[in-house]
């Protein structure tokens, strides 16, 4: 089964699979869903014993084949190759693995691993490996986590909880926090709770959300343009408060201003 998931990013067959492949650009996604496999291995009776984990490009290979073809005492196994990326992976590795997965019985195998592009794994070097998943098990591949991802993921979360959630504040959520799986499910689960899994609002975001530095430096050049240098102030104040480095406050307003200058450039040049 192949699969390229959109609002989510967990596995959600929770049936016992011979390979699962999951590749991401983001490591979360692969730790995150090594979660969800371990919990499937549990559940059909693999316990640690029988749990081998293999996390570096360049494992034993001999080891793992000998795994792969000896039957455990205790019943199934599972291998689990994770912490590297996809492009470390030789290609007589990834040939070899094919192989051995092919050839093995009673064993299971999960590879988690980085990867930037699709492209890669369509090409020559690991096109047969993505086909054995799709064949014999699941293949995932979590798209580049931008905005967009991470306000439907968001929108996603809030309606598995019973809640609702526009778009609009979708988005005002991950201008918030910024592109951080871990931290954007976190919040709406907060949000959801406060609302009492009813309607999540802007205004429950404001009162208990958690903001990037980014985004509260936005604030007070909002609140300066806006002539409210006190309220500016009580923003800064808040930060080094919560013990902020002040160069990095120095370099947001920085960065901030700069933005607002090109943009007012690219403004005046009809851009």
């Amino acid at each position: 089964m192949c699969s390229t998931l959109a609002g989510s990013y967990k596995i959600e067959n929770m049936n016992m699979q011979k390979l699962w492949l999951v590749l991401s650009s983001d490591s979360f996604v692969c730790t995150d869903n090594l979660k969800v496999i371990l919990k499937i291995a549990q559940d059909n009776g693999i316990d640690e014993d029988s749990i081998t984990y293999f996390q570096n490009a360049k494992f034993d290979m001999d080891e793992l084949a000998d795994l792969a073809q000896t039957v455990s005492f205790f019943g199934d196994r599972l291998i689990v190759l994770k912490d590297f990326d996809l492009s470390d992976l030789s290609e007589q590795y990834a040939e070899q693995l094919c192989r051995i997965i092919d050839d093995s019985e009673g064993t299971h195998f999960a590879i988690l691993l980085t990867c930037e592009d699709e492209k890669t794994v369509s090409s020559k070097k690991y096109a047969s490996l993505a086909e054995l998943a799709k064949k014999q098990g699941l293949y995932i591949f979590v798209k580049e986590i931008d905005d967009k991802y991470l306000a439907e993921l968001a929108q996603e979360t809030a309606k598995k909880l019973g809640a609702s959630l526009d778009k609009e504040t979708a988005r005002y959520i991950v201008d918030n926090v910024g592109k951080n799986i871990a931290l954007v499910t976190n919040e709406v689960e907060k949000y959801a709770a406060a609302c009492n899994y009813e309607k999540i609002t802007k205004d429950i975001v404001d009162a208990i959300g958690v903001k990037t530095l980014e985004a509260r430096i936005f604030d007070v050049i909002d609140l300066i343009c806006s002539k409210k240098p006190v309220k500016a102030l009580e923003t800064l104040n808040i930060l080094y408060s919560q013990g902020t480095d002040e160069i990095a406050v120095v370099g947001a307003l920085a960065t901030a201003f700069i933005d607002i200058h090109r943009c007012k450039l690219a403004k005046k040049n009809g851009i």
